[in-house]
């Protein structure tokens, strides 16, 4: 299913996102380019990619087959490989049903895939044994420990935007928090139909029947601008867009 986004200034404080190299290049934070990022594989020792490509870690042109498994083809030309039946145990619950485009950060992020296994090769490198941008080795996986679906340390993922059941502008009540007749009340969080003027597309990830957090909601994955944050988080503005604090 192709995600459905819903454009709003409401997304949740920052998740941990960074690939980051072995061998420690200089990127150029507020440099948009790929090239220039820790998603270029390149930078990382051990691993090299046919001909420098950067793309072809998770995109191919032709007969994209790894998403949503290696039998069925996959949406956004996806060429990495993936567990989309993974159930991960989330800051609150266990939910097996995230939206896709966080499924996809999984497949490098919680370690359990090589980040270098893509085309059908299996790879030997994994986030575990990556040192990030702050010399830390394993820092950019995001599960707990050890362990390879254990997101309990991380910010919520595959939750509900409070209320939010349809597409905005409609009229829904849930958990305490209520929007009907273009007025929305909650002490805690903020409208998720406001966006701030000038700002950048955030989003919410959803199914057109419900909308949640996921990791594309405070990340972009090919722009480097602000180290893979949809903007800056100064003053914790990206926190602040959905948290009433």
């Amino acid at each position: 299913m192709r995600h459905k986004y819903i454009y709003l200034g409401a997304i949740i404080s920052t998740l941990c996102m960074s690939v980051a190299a072995m061998a420690q290049p200089s990127y150029a934070n507020g440099s948009p380019n790929i090239a220039n990022s820790p998603h270029n594989l390149n930078n990382i020792a051990g691993i090299t990619l046919p001909q420098g490509q950067i793309c072809i870690a998770c995109h191919t042109p032709h007969n994209a087959s790894e998403y949503p498994s290696a039998s069925t083809p996959g949406e956004l030309l996806w060429n990495h490989n993936t567990n989309p039946g993974a159930t991960y145990t989330l800051y609150e619950g266990t939910n097996a049903e995230l939206d896709n485009t966080s499924r996809l950060c999984l497949s490098c992020h919680d370690g359990a895939i090589a980040v270098d296994a893509y085309g059908g090769n299996s790879g030997t490198t994994y986030m575990s044994t990556i040192v990030d941008s702050n010399n830390v080795v394993g820092g950019g996986k995001i599960t707990n420990g050890s362990s390879t679906t254990d997101l309990s340390n991380t910010h919520p993922l595959g939750v509900k935007y409070p209320g939010v059941t349809g597409k905005t502008g409609s009229s829904y009540s849930a958990g305490g928090y209520t929007f009907s007749g273009g007025t929305w009340t909650s002490t805690s969080f903020n409208n998720p139909n406001n966006c701030p003027s000038g700002g950048p597309a955030l989003q919410l990830l959803g199914d057109g029947v419900s909308y949640g957090v996921g990791c594309g909601s405070c990340h972009t994955p090919h722009d480097y601008t602000n180290k893979f944050l949809v903007e800056a988080n100064t003053g914790s503005q990206i926190c602040l867009t959905c948290h009433i604090k």
